[in-house]
């Protein structure tokens, strides 16, 4: 038996992203995308599952991809190239 699973992929990215959960039913998750110096650039549901997020108008760096979930946020380093 394995418990949730959260997945954030393709890490580095080039235009589109998607986040994807197993075992979390949590309807009102919040996502939220972060500059490194904590600007929010992004922020929403997480709508359907898979979520696609289209990050082709940010410019290469680095990004904080933050998710809420009912244990608290859960951080990812995004690489945007």
């Amino acid at each position: 038996r394995t418990g949730p699973v959260l997945r954030v992929y393709p890490n580095p990215v080039t235009d589109r992203m998607w986040i994807e959960y197993r075992g979390i039913l949590e309807p009102d998750t919040q996502i939220s995308l972060y500059t490194p110096e904590g600007k929010l650039l992004i922020s929403g549901d997480t709508g359907g599952n898979p979520r696609e997020l289209n990050l082709e108008h940010l410019s290469p760096g680095i990004y904080i991809l933050g998710i809420r979930l009912s244990d608290g946020m859960h951080f990812h380093r995004i690489v945007k190239h």
